[in-house]
């Protein structure tokens, strides 16, 4: 009778996350994390920023294992052999905004080691992100 009486849809139509970090531990909680199958081979796989180098940075891998986000320098933790997660050698591509320690990003595995068993030692970092889920699109939204 009265359209304001009416049940709303409660979905939401995105994940805004207060931080970079609390948006990684949901996409190791709930997106998919194994770099091996054809859909994250083919778009990526989120990650965080551990380290900026010259041309490179080191990234952590979200994963369903671990959604911790180590706060030791890269150094201390391939020392202590807690290199599980981390790829040592992340390469932006050109149109990838500068980065910085924290940011959350989209990674490919340049050279297909995961489809071998192998650890993630290079990647391609494709795209630089926002902490926001787009429920529509069904993905991350990106900086410009």
């Amino acid at each position: 009778m009265f359209s304001f009486f009416k049940k709303k849809d409660e979905q939401p139509k995105r994940l805004v996350f207060k931080s970079n970090a609390a948006a990684f531990e949901y996409a190791c909680r709930f997106l998919e994390t194994d770099l091996t199958t054809g859909a994250a081979q083919e778009n990526g796989v989120t990650a965080i920023v551990l380290e900026v180098n010259a041309q490179s940075c080191v990234v952590k891998i979200a994963n369903k294992e671990d959604s911790s986000i180590p706060v030791e320098p890269v150094k201390q933790l391939i020392e202590n052999g807690q290199i599980k997660f981390i790829c040592p050698s992340a390469k932006p591509t050109d149109h990838v905004p500068p980065l910085s320690k924290g940011d959350l990003v989209i990674v490919v595995d340049a050279l297909g080691l995961c489809a071998m068993g192998k650890p993630l030692f290079a990647s391609v970092l494709i795209a630089k992100l926002q902490p926001i889920f787009d429920m529509d699109a069904g993905g991350w939204v990106t900086w410009s």
